[in-house]
């Protein structure tokens, strides 16, 4: 009986410690030692990545700004005839990249392949500063998918052996600004960003799968919480009431010593 007890938490979970040695093991401790048995095989229904690739791209979207197109915004609103060049760029930020709809069709010739297409557009926003006196700083806005300004396509082949239970998934890993520049012809103006992408495309199916259970996941710790004003003021230490004394007198002593003529000041 005190076996048992020793072998499960304070949760009533199984213990990892007790039962298998600390399993799994500190990062330090290499090799680490062999997994423990597993307590029963479980089926769970999950979605199963059947293949997947990593793709990057980098290319430069030229976006007029002067006048204005849609899709495309600058504050403050620049005078007639448009900010004054020649530009000076302050920075370019890369915002969300959002993924359009995926197809997936057959492969002629290829019945276990699909060729999975789809469409990636970005926004972004160029801050710059112009030549007039004095020099006004200007926000450029470019929205993304439904004005398509910055867009990557995709077009990839993946291993999808039953399309009608499978379907393939994009996954934007990075998207970012490397840089900007800027065109004038005559007063039309337009700002040309080098977006960087990284995307992982995938095909996935929705499977049961039969694999080795631990128990379940005991009870997480208590959350930590960011607290009221009031609770910091009540938890803080109570401040000195009194000034300091000068260091290096010593304290009074009492009774205080009686004069000889007996009177006690």
């Amino acid at each position: 009986m005190s076996e048992e007890k020793e072998l499960v938490n304070a949760s009533g979970q199984p213990d990892a410690e007790a039962l298998h040695g600390g399993w799994p093991p500190h990062p330090t401790h290499w090799p680490p030692p062999p997994p423990p048995p597993p307590w029963e095989i479980v089926c769970v229904d999950v979605k199963k990545v059947f293949d997947s690739c990593s793709n990057v791209d980098c290319e430069e979207f030229c976006v007029q700004f002067y006048p204005t197109v849609a899709g495309v915004t600058i504050t403050p609103a620049p005078p007639a005839g448009g900010p004054t060049p020649p530009f000076t760029l302050v920075s370019c930020t890369a915002g969300t990249a959002d993924v359009g709809p995926i197809t997936e069709s057959a492969v002629p010739g290829e019945p276990l392949l699909q060729r999975i297409t789809a469409t990636i557009c970005g926004s972004a926003t160029v801050v710059f500063t112009d030549s007039a006196t004095p020099p006004v700083t200007y926000t450029v806005t470019i929205s993304n998918l439904t004005y398509q300004h910055i867009c990557f396509d995709k077009d990839v082949l993946l291993y999808m052996p039953n399309p009608s239970m499978m379907f393939g998934k994009i996954e934007v890993v990075t998207f970012e600004c490397l840089t900007a520049r800027f065109q004038a012809v005559d007063t039309v103006f337009s700002v040309c960003v080098t977006i960087g992408l990284r995307a992982i495309v995938k095909s996935e199916g929705r499977v049961q799968l039969r694999i080795p259970s631990f128990g379940y996941c005991p009870v997480p710790p208590t959350c930590r919480e960011l607290g009221t004003l009031c609770e910091g003021f009540e938890a803080a230490p109570f401040p000195t009431v009194y000034p300091p004394q000068l260091e290096g007198t010593p304290p009074p002593t009492w009774p205080p010593p009686r004069r000889r003529d007996g009177h006690p000041c």
